[in-house]
């Protein structure tokens, strides 16, 4: 076992190794991190307010509602209201 921990040679590539495995591991660590920070940052100042339109077109009832524009109204109505 000491000579495992002092890194001989008979001691595993894995642990001879762990050193550079823990610096990719923080390395790796940082980058995802920043990826969440910035993400996270983008996504409140540059996010789309369409998630109820989409929800809400194909509840047209009928045709006529599309050409008349009343459920543009509808929906511009009912997405102001709260």
């Amino acid at each position: 076992m000491a000579a495992i921990l002092n890194g001989h040679d008979d001691a595993p590539w894995l642990i001879q190794n762990a050193q550079w495995f823990a610096i990719l591991a923080i390395i790796v660590g940082v980058f995802v991190l920043l990826a969440i920070v910035l993400s996270a940052v983008t996504n409140r100042h540059l996010k789309p307010d369409i998630g109820l339109v989409i929800l809400e077109v194909p509840t047209f009832n009928s045709s006529n509602d599309l050409l008349s524009g009343r459920a543009t109204n509808r929906l511009a109505r009912r997405n102001n209201s709260g």
